[in-house]
């Protein structure tokens, strides 16, 4: 009779709940902390902008407690991703009001609010920053949290037989009909449902789009520059206050701007000077960072005239292997190349003269090139047919799409052409992991969108 009983408890559905409760419990507190660090950086783009002491310059008090404020968030998060015990604390930020017509230098364009840092998971902390200071949460409601295999493998919902209202597996049932219902939208649905919207906001924020031309004829007539380009994730509000802070920078600091004369200048997410000779400027730093790269190009400059003699040296311990460069290579700054170049060299060096040269190498390697082999050359030729053949006003990533996936992408893009370029003309285009628009009338679509 008591075996009897316990195969009846055994098989109860609320021995069943409490199973599964302690799967979920256990397995929470991963998933709701999983967050990378460069999902953290592209999710707090829009607030680092809006709290960027160079916002402030004319008011010191406000720049430094955002100074203060920065420090401690950042010394925050990464505590959290270190899986370190935390302290609660509330910081003060003045975020920049976006909703407001005020020139950057008006008091009134700006505001005061306190984060609480209290959260002890990273996903968490970064949906409390975001929607303290009524930023969008979009990005961050769209990353998928990774399966937790050793805690549900076998189990499956249908066999369950639960519904979103039971009390413990609802939630898991109901996050998995949002997954389907995500997986199964249509580019095709989404672009006719979005499209008249996103067009209206592009038109909304056309002055800006000519306020950034005109800034950028500014540069270039008064100081020489090329052309000034930006080349990160940002948007083009962004991209406006990068060249006010720039020309800011210039109408103070005038006499170490002809180092800038005659080259390529770049808003990106590096500073420094590439192998084309463009200068570069990360678009998030401080305007003494930028200051202190143009203060210094000469020497950046002789950074890439010692290239060539690395190369050689690679090329010699190669038995006279060819060193050469793509056109369309990846950008990488001459510092970083050098030092990469050095270390190869003597990695080479010290592994002839421990085992030497495999015996079914020729004498020479001079008919052989060495190269980083990058699939750059057809993303770009894809890009260029995608913004060409459906008309497009731009066309861009994010950080986190590499080459392959835009490839992939852009050529999925391509082979429903007919179908899609009544909707995707005149559309600023954002190749992204979700689908969203965003409030400058950018389009994003998930790189694996479907039909």
């Amino acid at each position: 009779m008591e075996r009897l009983c316990a195969k009846k408890w055994l098989e109860s559905q609320k021995f069943r709940h409490m199973l599964m409760q302690c799967a979920i419990v256990g397995a929470l507190p991963r998933l709701c902390r999983f967050l990378s660090s460069a999902e953290v950086s592209t999710a707090l783009r829009p607030f680092y902008f809006s709290v960027h002491p160079d916002l402030f310059g004319r008011y010191p008090t406000e720049r430094t407690v955002n100074e203060n404020s920065l420090k401690q968030l950042s010394s925050y998060i990464e505590t959290l991703q270190k899986n370190r015990p935390t302290l609660p604390t509330t910081i003060t930020f003045y975020l920049r009001n976006q909703k407001e017509s005020h020139s950057i230098n008006d008091k009134g364009a700006f505001r005061s609010v306190r984060i609480s840092l209290v959260q002890r998971d990273l996903r968490k902390t970064v949906l409390s920053i975001l929607k303290t200071c009524d930023l969008p949460t979009t990005y961050v409601d769209n990353i998928e949290p990774p399966p937790e295999k050793s805690r549900f493998e076998g189990l499956d919902v249908k066999e369950a037989q639960f519904d979103e209202n039971d009390p413990v597996y609802g939630s898991v049932i109901l996050k998995q009909k949002i997954k389907k219902s995500k997986e199964s939208e249509k580019l095709t649905i989404w672009l006719e449902s979005n499209v008249s919207e996103a067009l209206k906001k592009l038109a909304a924020c056309q002055p800006v789009r000519e306020e950034i031309v005109r800034l950028q004829n500014i540069l270039c007539d008064t100081f020489g520059v090329e052309s000034v380009v930006w080349d990160c994730g940002w948007n083009v509000t962004h991209f406006r206050g990068c060249l006010l802070s720039f020309q800011a920078l210039a109408r103070h600091h005038p006499d170490v701007m002809h180092t800038l004369q005659g080259r390529k200048l770049i808003f990106a997410n590096d500073t420094g000077v590439n192998l084309d000779g463009h200068v570069m400027l990360n678009s998030g730093e401080v305007r003494h960072n930028w200051l202190d790269l143009i203060k210094n190009v000469h020497k950046q400059d002789a950074v890439l005239f010692r290239i060539p003699s690395f190369e050689r040296a690679v090329s010699r311990v190669l038995r006279d292997i060819k060193v050469v460069r793509r056109k369309f290579q990846p950008k990488v700054m001459a510092k970083q190349y050098e030092n990469q170049l050095r270390r190869l060299t003597t990695s080479l060096s010290d592994h002839q003269g421990s085992t030497g040269y495999p015996k079914d190498w020729p004498l020479s390697l001079s008919d052989f090139e060495l190269v980083v082999e990058t699939n750059k050359h057809v993303e770009r030729d894809l890009h260029q047919r995608c913004v060409e053949e459906f008309d497009l006003a731009a066309l861009q990533k994010d950080d986190n799409i590499t080459p392959d996936l835009m490839i992939e992408c852009c050529g999925h893009l391509l082979r429903h052409k007919t179908i899609l370029s009544p909707s995707l003309k005149g559309v600023h285009l954002w190749v992204t992991n979700y689908y969203s628009v965003l409030s400058d009338g950018e389009m994003c679509i998930p790189w694996n969108w479907k039909l």
